[in-house]
């Protein structure tokens, strides 16, 4: 099972302000997180789960994302098998030697990849992933995640 942490990318694309494409993919990607072993890590009111909420609101009846937040909803929200959530009081402090070098709302994403014991943090951001890369916490892009996760299809 990997643990992944993922950032707000996930619901800008799922809400489609990224296109139809980056919305179809990253719908495509938590469908094969949740066929496979692996498991998604947050921190219950953080900026992550907040955006699920949000297009919780927007995607009224008939809305076609509305299958989008019905099957987050049913395959994570309550599941926590696949979506290990954390509370702020289970987060350690962000090391010292990368505190300076992050914004202060991505912190969390990097105190609940230690919290979690995750694999792999996944961003948008090039400057937290550089920042983070470099001090020992493995971070990747949505696009080399969505890659990765297509191969593995092809290798079954």
């Amino acid at each position: 099972m990997r643990r992944l942490v993922l950032d707000e990318w996930l619901w800008a694309d799922l809400r489609g302000e990224n296109q139809r494409e980056a919305q179809r993919e990253s719908f495509w990607l938590l469908q094969k997180v949740f066929d496979q072993c692996d498991q998604l890590v947050t921190v219950d009111g953080s900026p992550f789960l907040q955006k699920f909420y949000d297009l919780c609101e927007e995607a009224s009846t008939g809305d076609p994302r509305r299958a989008i937040v019905r099957t987050f909803r049913d395959q994570f929200l309550y599941n926590s098998e696949k979506l290990h959530r954390l509370q702020e009081s289970d987060l350690p402090e962000v090391p010292r030697e990368i505190e300076g070098n992050i914004k202060d709302d991505d912190k969390y994403l990097v105190r609940a990849y230690l919290a979690a014991g995750a694999e792999l943090l996944v961003t948008t951001d090039e400057q937290l992933m550089e920042a983070l890369n470099n001090c020992g916490i493995r971070c990747r892009d949505r696009k080399s995640v969505i890659s990765d996760y297509v191969r593995e299809q092809g290798h079954k």
